[in-house]
Order: structure tokens, then C-alpha cells, then sequence
């Protein structure tokens, strides 16, 4: 998935990313491997953020942030989720 949004899209590189549900961690480290500028991981579940911050030391990556939140607790414009900016674009999905 991380792929494709980059190779076809190029919505990665030198973009900021959320990763809603960070589980493990998985997205947010790939999307970090594929050069995003930000990358920030919110999860309900304590453990989830635990496995996540584990699997990013084993791979020496330090520059993730993660955030142990609700997010269907958020007041987000209209339901939309903010996933990806760049300098001359940004998507909002819902």
C-alpha cells in the first residue's frame, strides 16, 4: 500500500503521514522507509503503541511519533481525516 502511494502517487516522500490504528507499526515504518517528512501513528491500545515503538527500534527508526488516543474522540472537520501534505498539495479523506 505504502508502495503504490508513493511509486504511483507520490503521496510519501517529503509528506506528513497519520497512520489511524498504528498496531505494530508496519505502515508508519514503511511510509517513514519511503522517505515521508512526518510520521505520526495514533492507537487506542496501549500495546498496540508498545509493539509499534519495539518494531521501530529494531529497525533503528526514532522519528516516528505515537500518540495513544480515541480518534473517533477527535473533532475533525466534518468526519474528514487529514492523511498527507506537501509542499503544492493535501488530501483530506473521509
Amino acid at each position: 500500500m505504502i508502495f503504490t502511494a508513493q511509486s504511483v502517487y507520490n503521496d510519501i516522500e517529503n509528506c506528513s503521514v497519520a497512520d489511524f490504528g498504528i498496531g505494530p507499526g508496519m505502515l508508519s515504518i514503511a511510509a517513514k522507509l519511503m522517505g515521508s517528512s512526518y510520521t505520526v501513528g495514533f492507537d487506542v491500545d496501549q500495546e498496540a503503541l508498545d509493539s509499534a515503538w519495539v518494531n521501530c527500534r529494531k529497525l533503528e527508526i526514532y522519528d516516528i511519533d505515537m500518540v495513544q488516543t480515541d480518534i473517533q474522540s477527535l473533532s475533525l472537520n466534518q468526519g474528514k481525516a487529514f492523511l498527507c501534505s506537501s509542499h503544492d498539495r493535501s488530501y483530506l479523506h473521509l
